[in-house]
């Protein structure tokens, strides 16, 4: 690695940098938000969001989470379809943790998370 110039070394991640940016612009752009780049995090956002509305019992029933993560459909480029709510792994402590954020917009949310 060390034979190889520092000019060669900086193109070359100059041009992995603007690969993965213009992917991640294309998801974005084809799918919104919470399709596919905030899938992870909705999981946590609709656990959150139900133990802020005191729904306890439904922190790991996929069926009772389902409304909660439907709030982030507008934010996706189809809002007339579905996210997929998968069950849950994370411990409740996550939840309780991320109830805070469940007090602001959802992609504000997302990237006061991110940091």
């Amino acid at each position: 690695m060390l034979a190889v110039p520092i000019w060669v070394q900086a193109l070359a991640a100059l041009s992995l940098v603007a690969f993965f940016v213009e992917r991640i612009w294309t998801v974005y752009r084809d799918s919104g938000l919470f399709r596919r780049l905030g899938f992870d995090w909705g999981l946590f956002y609709s656990q959150a969001s139900a133990l802020a509305a005191g729904d306890i019992a439904a922190l790991y029933q996929v069926g009772r989470l389902d409304p909660y993560l439907q709030r982030l459909a507008p934010y996706t480029a189809t809002p007339d379809v579905p996210l997929l709510q998968w069950p849950s792994p994370y411990p409740p402590v996550l939840a309780a943790i991320l109830v805070p954020l469940t007090l602001i917009p959802a992609p504000v949310a997302l990237a006061s998370g991110q940091r």
